[in-house]
């Protein structure tokens, strides 16, 4: 795990920043992948100050629906703007028709993960010096710590419920923790921004979170995401 220091606010209250090609380095590293494009590690120039970045790529070869729902998902989050609990957008960039997104790092990763991860315990063997891993059913993290995720979790997306955005999606795995373990909402990249959505394309829905009413009547509102 690496460590970020927090963002200024007057760095992290402006979300419709433009960004030139040379204020982004990209690193090799992958962060994860979605239905048009990929995140990945790297840094970005704001204001003078070189800082990591969580950047996502729209994928080479793109059609015009893929780009569509990228532009989408930043005017979504121009809109939200900045809140304590989500994962805020730093800037985008359009270079040589390929389009960027630099979004706010979080060091812990995503909370699927991190849950995962808390409840493997090592035990050192007394015979021969090795380390076992095991997992156990409880995670190390305390019932405060749990307490404080899941009221993180809330606020960010009562927050998103008074900008009138459905999420659509929210699930651990979309749930990213700051190295003080702070829960920020993240990946708006199905998310809609007119406080009632009926879906009438045929895309795939993550049905694992989604609530039945919606399933079934393919109507979205902010209370069906929680």
């Amino acid at each position: 795990m690496e460590n970020y220091r927090p963002l200024p606010l007057k760095i992290m209250a402006i979300s419709d920043r433009e960004l030139t090609w040379d204020d982004i380095s990209l690193t090799s590293k992958l962060l994860g992948t979605g239905n048009f494009g990929e995140v990945r590690k790297g840094t970005v120039n704001l204001d003078g100050e070189r800082v990591p970045s969580a950047i996502k790529v729209l994928k080479r070869g793109a059609d015009e629906a893929d780009r569509q729902d990228f532009q989408q998902e930043v005017d979504i989050m121009r809109h939200v703007g900045y809140h304590p609990y989500i994962i805020n957008l730093l800037g985008t960039c359009d270079h040589q028709g390929q389009q960027y997104m630099a979004l706010e790092m979080a060091g812990n990763g995503d909370l699927k993960k991190y849950l995962r991860t808390s409840r493997i315990l090592e035990t050192t063997s007394p015979a021969d010096g090795s380390i076992r891993q095991t997992v156990d059913t409880v995670s190390t993290l305390s019932p405060v710590q749990l307490l404080r995720i899941a009221c993180d979790v809330a606020t960010g997306m009562e927050h998103l419920s008074s900008k009138d955005v459905i999420h659509r999606d929210l699930a651990a795995r979309n749930v990213l923790l700051t190295d003080s373990l702070i829960a920020k909402v993240a990946d708006f990249g199905l998310s809609r921004g007119e406080g009632i959505y009926e879906q009438t394309s045929q895309r795939a829905v993550p049905f694992r979170s989604t609530a039945l009413e919606a399933l079934s009547r393919r109507i979205y509102t902010t209370q069906s995401d929680v």
